[in-house]
């Protein structure tokens, strides 16, 4: 009687439990960012009173964007809206002595470090140096992004190099070609 028990109920506890499995990874797939644990601040640039520091978020690099592509400004606020899946560069941050060279320089870089879209820009503001001199300072988030489709912001998951073991961006691209693209679309 037991063993009928068992052999009766077991497609029930396998379909029970695949449709627990297909949610869950659903769920914990839907939105992935890939970044690091840890943040290394690099100095792109130091001339005068001219900087681009870079916050990189990223162990490897990402290839550069060509001119040919515009890139995207975004905002996610007041929606909350992000795109599905990217790769976190880092947080860039411009200043220029002259406020109409702060957009051309941070595009160049974003440009440089493989970065499509730019979230949340800071207009560009004026700052005393420790000098005295009058600069203009800029930030923004740099993203190279796999999947622009929207998303809710609070459905994103991270996806760290030092647990995941990606190597560089071309492995990190194969796996997301192979596995995250269709997983989580809606």
């Amino acid at each position: 009687m037991k063993q009928f028990l068992s052999i009766r109920f077991l497609p029930l506890f396998l379909a029970t439990f695949t449709l627990l499995a297909i949610t869950t990874l659903s769920t914990v797939v839907r939105a992935q960012y890939f970044t690091s644990e840890n943040t290394k601040t690099e100095i792109l640039k130091a001339s005068g009173h001219d900087s681009v520091v870079l916050s990189s978020k990223t162990p490897f690099e990402v290839p550069a964007v060509n001119d040919s592509i515009s890139l995207t400004y975004h905002e996610p606020m007041p929606d909350s809206i992000m795109p599905r899946s990217a790769v976190v560069i880092g947080t860039i941050t411009v200043q220029a002595e002259d406020v109409n060279d702060v957009v051309p320089m941070l595009e160049k870089y974003a440009r440089k470090l493989g970065a499509d879209w730019l979230v949340s820009f800071q207009e560009q503001k004026a700052v005393k140096t420790k000098d005295k001199w009058i600069a203009y300072r800029s930030q923004a988030l740099l993203l190279h992004v796999l999947d622009d489709q929207f998303i809710d912001q609070n459905d994103i998951q991270y996806a760290y190099y030092e647990q995941q073991h990606f190597e560089n961006y071309a492995s990190l691209s194969h796996w997301f070609d192979m596995y995250g693209k269709g997983l989580g679309a809606r």
